[in-house]
């Protein structure tokens, strides 16, 4: 009984190496067998997508004839080289012929398969392989909507599809000119006017020069912008910076003033609230006159969204002069003035009042000073201590 047993594992065992053993029938390079044999392939595998998939692929290439004769052939190439490396119908498979539907409803043109077939043939060769069914998913995002990361609250775009796919140790998508920009669910974060590389990998971008415009913010193009040398940008994030950034401020600058620039793309849409983009000036002292008018700044420079913060130290602060007449009639210093299109405040600012003959000062008070009815507002503790149109 025992040895009969033995007997019939051994059978058992030898059914099922045979059944390894076989091989599955290479595909057919006649088109016209390809979907019968891909299907019967994809036949081994389980998984609820595949059927839904295979219906589309065969809707496509057998009903509607959407393939050219050179698709199908770099289509049906690539699949026998799959094969033979003994590639599995998931992921694999399943995300290339995924990525050729995708290539097909989108209407992207054949030069792009071609650059595809080229990119992932020298992915293939290298210990990079594992990582096909990632390539395959990111240049479908990138040809069904020119994303480049995505992510349940984030989306990176490219503006137009004018890039060409590559290869540089690891694939690469290289725009010659485009706008890269970052949607959020209220926020759009834009670099306009650009170049760089995709690295669909790592989801890593390398930008030239580009230019950022504070128009989000509700300033108009010319009025506000920063010029980007260079920059870096991993997708995930919804932020980046850059230094050595030349900004423009028409209203407060006769050139452009060299510094860094920090953006961000915010979840929400903040309008007049809003902080960013950010620019901070590597120069420490600026003087501006007539910030309104009769209104003097003597301090550091930082634009967040629409509003100049006005930097100072514990050794020299940050100052606001206003004058009638000619003379100087007050004098406020602060490590921080907030400088926004109508207003300026500061929470803690040193005082200075110059009367004729004498002067009035207080170390620390709340500095509020409106445009448009041209009103300051001097306060201790949130209390009104002194208001005075100028």
């Amino acid at each position: 009984m025992f040895r009969k047993g033995i007997i019939i594992l051994a059978l058992l065992f030898s059914v099922i190496a045979a059944l390894h053993a076989q091989k599955t029938p290479e595909f057919s390079t006649d088109p016209k067998l390809f979907p019968a044999q891909l299907k019967d392939f994809f036949s081994q595998d389980n998984h609820t997508e595949v059927k839904p998939l295979m219906d589309e692929f065969e809707e496509l290439w057998v009903k509607k004839n959407l393939y050219s004769y050179s698709e199908q052939s770099i289509i049906i190439n690539r699949a026998i080289s799959m094969q033979q490396q003994k590639m599995r119908v998931w992921p694999d498979f399943y995300s290339y012929i995924h990525l050729i539907v995708a290539y097909k409803t989108s209407k992207i043109s054949e030069s792009k398969l071609d650059e595809y077939i080229e990119v992932s043939d020298k992915l293939l060769a290298t210990k990079l392989k594992k990582n096909y069914k990632d390539l395959n998913e990111r240049v479908e995002q990138l040809f069904t909507g020119l994303t480049l990361y995505k992510s349940e609250n984030t989306e990176w775009r490219a503006s137009n599809d004018a890039y060409d796919l590559g290869y540089d140790n690891e694939p690469t998508v290289t725009f010659p000119k485009f706008d890269i920009q970052l949607f959020t669910k209220g926020d759009t974060l834009s670099i306009f006017e650009t170049s760089g590389t995709y690295y669909p990998l790592s989801f890593r971008f390398t930008g030239g020069q580009g230019t950022v415009y504070w128009t989000r913010v509700g300033f108009e193009r010319e009025k506000a912008f920063a010029v980007l040398p260079k920059y870096k940008i991993d997708l995930r994030n919804s932020e980046y910076k850059s230094d050595s950034v030349l900004f423009s401020f028409p209203k407060v600058f006769d050139k452009p003033i060299l510094g860094r620039i920090n953006d961000k793309a915010m979840t929400e849409y903040m309008g007049a609230k809003a902080s960013y983009p950010r620019f901070q000036s590597y120069q420490n002292i600026f003087t501006i006159k007539n910030i309104f008018e009769n209104i003097d700044y003597r301090g550091g420079f930082k634009l967040e969204g629409p509003r100049i913060n006005g930097t100072g130290t514990d050794t020299d602060r940050a100052s606001i002069t206003i004058s009638q007449n000619g003379k100087v009639v007050l004098k406020a210093l602060s490590k921080s003035f907030l400088i926004a299109p109508d207003r300026i405040s500061a929470e803690r600012a040193a005082v200075s009042i110059y009367l004729e003959d004498d002067s009035v000062f207080h170390s620390q008070l709340y500095f509020h000073y409106v445009e448009k009815n041209r009103s300051l507002t001097l306060s201790r503790d949130n209390i009104g201590l002194y208001a005075s149109p100028f």
